[in-house]
């Protein structure tokens, strides 16, 4: 569990799946992760907010599958991608397996593999947020949008690549969970404990006087540490039903996907799921979903070539796919 310091973060640990960390035998030592990728907002720029739809962000989810992850650096510079689109490709760390949209919370959620421990290691402690690479199609603001100076609102998305980066665009939420256990305590509990243990340590570290004055000791102020700890273990209960809400949850879309997949998993009851159980049908889904990414796409084209991607309703003739400026503005989330 992340230190949690403000509602957003608190809603990202309850909505996030853990990492599945693949260092069982023969296993490469990768994880498979899940981010907040995009949520509902204003995205600023120098000429002014640009509005994002929940259509944006909706619609598309499918073609989000097979892209791209890529940490901050040349294969998420406007330029290196307009000079050779292929970089993402060559630079690529992982791949995304699945995308879906909490209508709730207004975000768009991915799960994605990395293979090499070592990006593990980067994306915790320096490119933990998210940023999408996309064509964007616009409409023009509503007089009332434009009042609060929005000056273009984000109707679709053509998918390029999912980055890591420092920071994103889209503020704090738009985020990977890379933590891979709770901690015993929160921070406002350990504050807690040691207003509540205070007085009896410094009356511990006192040195005992030479006489006995006939004085007792202060008592250890036995409510405040029931209270302390009835209040821990009401948290944990908390914890432990978000987490049996989402293993539930997990469930439910994997076995979704096994059977559209047709692959069974032993012992896997998506009504009476356990967290191994859970783990090893989605490591059987996945598997196969890598085997069967975007099959019905390859040979579509030419010579078995993907055909080009979809221009966007606000392209101009003749304009590049992915035009500098355009990108540059910073597509990201």
């Amino acid at each position: 569990m992340t230190l949690r310091t403000d509602r957003d973060d608190l809603r990202l640990d309850d909505a996030l799946a853990r990492p599945v960390r693949m260092v069982g035998p023969g296993e490469h030592g990768g994880a498979i992760l899940e981010a907040v990728t995009a949520v509902l907002t204003d995205l600023p720029y120098p000429t002014g907010l640009e509005r994002v739809a929940p259509e944006a962000l909706s619609t598309r989810l499918d073609e989000w599958v097979g892209r791209p992850v890529v940490l901050q650096g040349p294969a998420h510079d406007a330029r290196a991608l307009a000079a050779d689109p292929t970089i993402q490709g060559r630079e690529a760390i992982g791949t995304v397996l699945s995308a879906r949209y909490d209508a709730a919370a207004g975000e768009r959620i991915m799960r994605f593999s990395v293979h090499d421990p070592g990006d593990l290691d980067q994306i915790a402690t320096r490119y933990p947020a998210t940023s999408e690479a996309y064509r964007a199609t616009t409409r023009e603001p509503t007089a009332e949008e434009r009042a609060a100076g929005v000056v273009a609102v984000q109707v679709d998305r053509l998918p390029l690549s999912l980055a890591l980066v420092d920071r994103g665009r889209a503020g704090p939420r738009a985020r990977v969970r890379t933590d891979g256990a709770d901690m015993p305590m929160t921070p406002d509990e350990i504050k807690a404990l040691a207003e509540a243990l205070g007085p009896m340590l410094m009356a511990a570290m006192k040195p005992a006087a030479e006489e006995p004055t006939g004085e007792i000791a202060p008592a250890v102020d036995v409510a405040e540490m029931e209270k302390v700890k009835a209040d821990r273990d009401a948290q944990r209960a908390r914890a432990d039903a978000a987490e049996a809400r989402l293993l539930k949850a997990d469930a439910a879309e994997i076995a979704a996907d096994l059977t559209r997949l047709r692959v069974t998993c032993d012992g896997f009851d998506a009504a009476a799921p356990t967290a191994e159980s859970v783990a090893k049908a989605r490591a059987m889904r996945d598997a196969a979903a890598l085997a069967h990414i975007r099959a019905d796409r390859i040979d579509d084209g030419p010579q078995g070539q993907r055909p080009d991607a979809r221009p966007s309703r606000d392209q101009k003739p003749n304009e590049p796919l992915i035009p500098a400026g355009r990108y540059g503005r910073g597509k990201e989330s």
